[in-house]
């Protein structure tokens, strides 16, 4: 393990924590273990009696919330059927009973009720419990004892809570389990009666398989720090094939039982039903025989109809039955078109999106729904059909593809249970001129269909049916459902991630929140560290490192951030700028983490995918490692389902290389940074000021260009171009034309400097606030990761390009591959699709216009890497009083990439040929300063500084107050020419160009393994003593 201390951190003593106590998991100060606690004993005692009564360890899952329960804290569990729910409140009801404490289950039906009464009498538990098919005396008697309270473990159906709570007040539970959340929510005021009834240290805990229906369950948060999320559609294994209607026959052959058919209308359902014969029930009424006979095999097929509130879309959960889904017929919403004025602000906003070729641009641009619903009108009124971009009129009505109760109805195929997610499929069958916007709107959603000719039935049906017999079988397989840890940095990033998997279950910890979802074979819990958690300590060691023989130990404090002045620090609980004591200590955030860590054993953190967000995962690692079994890596590139579920599956350990080269890159930028700063604050008498390798070489090429843009000299310039002339004065010169020539136009995608660079020459936007833009971009899910240096183009890019693109579609893949790829979109969506997306409420993000306008050069220059355009180059030679000249002049350009991305391209009148009159004229030439563009040009041609750095650099010049901004154009000021003056004259070599070079290709070597950083550290330490020998 690379040597390191983390001041304050030991969770045993609060004091120092190293490396060797971390590996050792022993606090030197006080002889614990560094895991243990008195909350981490009391579950020891509970595996203990967990073992004795059924043989075996907890799976992980029941480990888990029984660690949540013994530390007092409620909450829901995704817990679908088979996973252990009904064992662990059983026996966690068990264990508190011998703590002298009460339990209260609540079932949402008898036969459940019956079956746990008789698991806790074969465990020879004495219970109370209550039920309506109770008699006699034994009805009374059990009655009598709950009112008088002689128990300690009491079972009734939810419906008796609703009738008979009073019974229960004054009783106080320390744990109430509910076995099925929606059974208790159906009722409003229930939940306010078992708020009654909970011990103010007590525990509730709901269950349910992915989620309840969506009811308003606010008070759980306000009262119990918890919500109950929705991920019933999330939640899918689905194979999503289409085909012509014609296909029914052979699909159900094929197949065979087990399908649920949907049909647009209940009488295009009953006619289905009547074709296909005895074997299918039809379901439009509440009359539940078909559903028993198709759950006892009698039938195999049920027929209902595709409307979002349709009892088979909804109202049915057979996840051993239901194998595959037919929709004969696209699912659709018809709206009449007489009834415009009561539609919704959205809906309008919809239309107008659809019909953009109708003039809208502007209504939309303006949200201007009172013009867009008249001009609506008049459109409709003069026409009998229109196909929009996702919607059709007809007779009078407006037809939508109803994306969302196709989620619902498939998804009854694929439901989560102890042995992970069932695999299903789904058919959509039709052929009228829905299919293909259904199939695009689908996209949205992130469904991708395949056609029927594409799909291996034989292969599929062997996974569906694998699925169920295992379903059936009731395979024991143990703990196929891993609860997991995921850390990212940023709270917005942990709640888009999130909801990648529906409405997420949600925890309140101090002043965190936390989301829990079901992904695959897991069960997240995703948490933000916000950002570094650490940095090098101001007061230990020299300017953070210890240094013993052959040994640089840096060593690490929490960092504190001021509430008020947003200034940043690592010791002492009073901001040292404003003196304000309202101040975050990253040590809440790290205790949160390990109180997460330890309930949930497998810990996978998913920071940026470079050298910074590695140190970030390593130093949360290190600080976790106590109170977790696993810690993996994952790294993802864009913030996608599909990227997230990868990276999961795919993590990985660590990689020490790329933490030892920012381990060096923080204690070179500390140590030379505070030496010379030092020296500054002394000479200057301001400590504001600063030095550094990087900074310091692009202070000096700013001064250097300001100078240069004082002097001025004339040149002669052909008039109309950008041509200089061998001519003083206008002459009559003979003009030939020698030729044409016509070049391919293709841009590479973008890298960070180029999207800097963009930014600020085109949108006029600096550096810092250039890149803040990427980053909300980037967690958005938006855009790739944004700082790299690569133009590579991934198979992923290539399929986004090409589903945009269409016939302009050119495929290149550009730079090698790496690490990264280039800055592209995500998806196949221009700015303007974002925009309509937001706005109808798709695309569940906040955005700004500014944002929209990054990415919309994002968006531009990708898809015009990916296609091609056309320059003609007119070739001139021009004579006249013994000179020739030769001119090129581009006179033409098209094409798509031309059309996507102009920015590069001037076009020049051609010249008129013969004897022309050749105007000549004086121009004034003087160097501009250098713009922030120009600057991180020449960072990256330089190799001074990095992708993840550039706007920092910039940053830091202006906060220092060395440079100002006029015009876009960046000025040294008098401080900062000063300052440079100083430093390039007193200690050059050590922050010269070619230094920072040098030390930049060492870090890259030390990142690939193939320094020490031990050595380069001594070597940097013996350099920094030459500075203080000076």
């Amino acid at each position: 393990m690379i040597p390191v201390i983390y001041g304050e951190l030991c969770p045993q003593c609060h004091d120092k924590l190293s490396w060797k106590e971390i590996e050792n998991n022993l606090c030197e100060n006080t002889g614990k273990e560094l895991s243990r606690t008195r909350e981490s004993e009391i579950y020891g005692e509970f595996e203990k009696f967990f073992v004795e009564k059924f043989g075996s360890k907890p799976r992980a899952i029941q480990r888990m919330w029984a660690r949540r329960v013994l530390a007092g804290k409620s909450f829901a569990a995704i817990a679908p059927t088979g996973i252990g729910k009904t064992s662990f409140g059983i026996l966690m009801s068990m264990f508190l009973a011998r703590k002298g404490k009460k339990s209260y289950l609540l079932v949402p039906t008898t036969i459940i009720l019956k079956d746990m009464v008789k698991k806790f009498e074969d465990l020879g538990e004495d219970i109370a419990f209550y039920h309506s098919k109770m008699k006699g005396e034994e009805k009374k008697g059990m009655e009598n004892r709950i009112k008088e309270g002689k128990f300690n473990i009491l079972i009734t159906t939810t419906a008796y809570l609703a009738r008979n709570h009073k019974n229960l007040y004054g009783k106080f539970f320390h744990f109430i389990f509910v076995d099925d959340v929606d059974s208790l929510l159906k009722r409003s005021k229930n939940l306010e009666k078992v708020l009654k009834i909970l011990h103010k240290k007590g525990v509730l805990m709901v269950s349910t398989a992915t989620g309840t229906k969506g009811y308003n369950t606010k008070i759980l948060r306000d009262k119990l720090g918890f919500d109950v999320g929705n991920m019933r559609n999330a939640v899918r294994n689905i194979e999503d094939i289409y085909a012509s209607k014609d296909t029914l026959k052979d699909i159900l052959n094929a197949m065979g039982s087990g399908a649920l058919i949907f049909a647009p209308t209940a009488k295009e359902a009953k006619t289905l039903a009547d074709r296909i014969g005895d074997k299918a029930g039809l379901v439009i009424e509440k009359d539940k025989r078909a559903y028993d006979d198709f759950q006892a095999g009698k039938l195999d097929y049920l027929v209902g109809v595709s409307t979002p509130y349709g009892s088979l879309i909804r109202g049915i959960d057979m996840p051993d039955r239901i194998r595959y889904v037919i929709f004969y017929g696209i699912p659709r919403f018809k709206i009449n078109a007489e009834n415009l004025d009561d539609f919704g602000d959205k809906l309008m906003l919809s239309l107008a999106y659809g019909l953009r070729d109708y003039g809208f641009d502007e209504y939309i641009k303006n949200r201007n729904v009172k013009e867009i619903r008249e001009k609506l009108k008049s459109i409709l009124q003069n026409r009998k059909d229109i196909r929009g971009e996702d919607f059709i009129y007809k007779n009078g009505h407006i037809i939508f593809p109803d994306v969302k109760t196709y989620i619902q109805g498939s998804g009854r195929a694929s439901r989560l249970y102890a042995g992970g997610i069932t695999k299903g499929a789904s058919f959509l069958l039709d052929g009228d001129d829905m299919v293909e916007i259904f199939l695009q709107r689908a996209e949205l959603y992130g469904i991708e269909f395949k056609s029927l000719e594409d799909v291996d039935i034989e292969s599929l049906k062997r996974e569906i049916d694998r699925d169920r017999r295992r379903i059936a079988e009731k395979v024991e397989e143990k703990d196929v459902i891993t609860p997991s840890l995921f850390i990212v940095e940023s709270p917005n990033k942990a709640k888009h991630i999130a909801h990648f998997f529906g409405k997420p279950n949600l925890r309140i910890i101090g002043n965190a929140v936390v989301y829990e979802v079901a992904v695959g074979d897991r069960v997240l819990t995703i948490a933000p560290s916000l950002g570094h958690t650490v940095d090098l300590s101001t007061t230990q060691g020299y300017y953070g490192v210890v240094i013993k023989t052959g040994l640089f130990i840096p060593v690490y404090s929490p960092i504190r951030k001021c509430r008020d002045c947003g200034y940043q620090f690592t010791e002492g609980n009073k901001c040292p700028v404003c003196g304000s004591e309202d101040i975050y200590n990253a040590r809440e955030q790290i205790e949160i983490l390990r109180r997460l860590a330890y309930e949930c054993e497998d810990v996978i953190i998913g920071t940026d995918p470079d050298t910074e967000g590695e140190k970030i995962a390593w130093d949360l690692r290190n600080l976790l490692s106590p109170f977790a079994k696993s810690i993996k890596r994952a790294e993802f590139h864009e913030v996608t389902k599909d990227a997230i579920i990868k990276a999961i599956r795919e993590s990985r350990e660590f990689d020490e290389n790329l933490v030892k080269a920012q381990i060096v890159r923080r204690i070179e930028d500390r140590w030379i940074g505070f030496e010379l700063s030092h020296i500054l604050w002394n000479l200057f008498g301001k400590k504001n000021l600063s030095a550094g390798r990087a900074q310091t070489p692009v202070l000096g090429w700013i001064i250097e260009r300001y100078e240069k843009s004082k002097e001025i000299r004339e040149e002669y310039f052909i008039k109309g171009t950008d041509v200089k002339s061998p001519w003083k004065e206008n002459v009559l010169a003979k003009v030939e034309k020698i030729g044409d020539e016509v070049k391919d136009y293709v841009v590479p995608p973008y890298t960070t400097d180029e999207i800097l660079k963009d930014a600020n020459t085109i949108l006029g936007l600096g550096a810092r606030e250039a890149m803040n833009i990427l980053q909300d971009l980037f967690e958005s899910g938006l855009i790739t990761y944004h700082r790299t240096d690569s133009t590579h183009v991934s198979q992923e890019g290539m399929s986004i390009a090409k589903k945009y693109l269409g016939e302009d579609f050119r495929p290149r893949r550009w730079g090698k591959e790496g690490a990264h790829e280039c800055i592209r979109p995500t998806k196949p969506w221009s700015a303007e699709d974002i925009r309509r997306f937001v706005n109808e409420g798709i695309l569940n993000l906040e955005i700004q216009d500014e944002a929209l306008r990054v990415y919309d050069l994002i968006f531009r220059r990708f898809m015009a890497s990916e296609s091609v355009g056309k320059i003609r180059i007119s070739k001139y030679k021009v004579s006249a009083k013994g000179k020739v000249l030769e001119i090129p002049l581009i006179v033409e350009a098209y094409g798509k990439s031309v059309e996507l991305y102009p920015y590069r391209i001037k076009v020049y009148r051609p010249l008129p040929t013969g004897m022309v009159r050749i105007e000549v004229e004086k121009r004034k030439i003087k160097l501009a300063p250098y713009t922030q563009a120009d600057v991180i040009r020449l960072m990256k041609d330089r190799k001074i500084g990095r992708p993840s750095t550039y706007a920092t650099i910039i940053s830091k010049l202006f906060k220092r107050d060395y440079i100002v901004e006029r015009s876009g154009k960046l000025i040294p000021t008098r401080i900062g020419i000063e300052v440079y003056s100083f430093l390039s004259t007193n200690y050059g070599k050590f922050v010269s160009e070619e230094r920072t070079r040098i030390l930049e290709r060492k870090m890259e070597d030390v990142e690939n393994g193939n320094r020490d950083y031990l050595y380069v550290l001594n070597e940097l330490y013996e350099e920094i003593g030459k500075i203080r020998g000076n």
